[in-house]
């Protein structure tokens, strides 16, 4: 698809000369097809496991930013409730506990996950 859109652009632009680079990025993993396939075709693959030294999982661990998908004491409701509420990582929620308190989510329960995201973000 990337080479399609690039030929598309090059010939509506007329500016051949401009680099395109093809990236592919997943908190997934590629099979050793998909690996193959990118680098043949010159693409950029990132993984939560490939490439070896620039992984999607050690960049989480280096920059610190750990989605909040990573708190197991939230339901997957819960989490898309944050996520529309625009808190992604562990640290907004850190900063802002009454986004949880706003959904209902008080006491106990609440001090756990705020817990929980402490602790994921300090064992990186």
């Amino acid at each position: 698809r990337f080479r399609d859109i690039e030929a598309a652009w090059i010939k509506e632009s007329g500016n051949s000369r401009r680099t395109f680079q093809g990236w592919v990025v997943t908190n997934t993993r590629f099979t050793t097809d998909a690996i193959d396939y990118g680098r043949c075709a010159g693409l950029h693959l990132v993984s939560w496991d490939y490439p070896h030294q620039r992984s999607l999982k050690e960049m989480i661990e280096q920059s610190g930013l750990f989605p909040i998908t990573t708190i197991t004491n939230l339901t997957k409701k819960q989490k898309q409730q944050l996520l529309e509420q625009n808190i992604v990582l562990c640290r907004q929620l850190v900063d802002t506990p009454q986004a949880l308190e706003e959904m209902g989510i008080s006491g106990r329960k609440k001090d756990n996950i705020i817990k929980e995201a402490h602790q994921i973000i300090n064992n990186s």
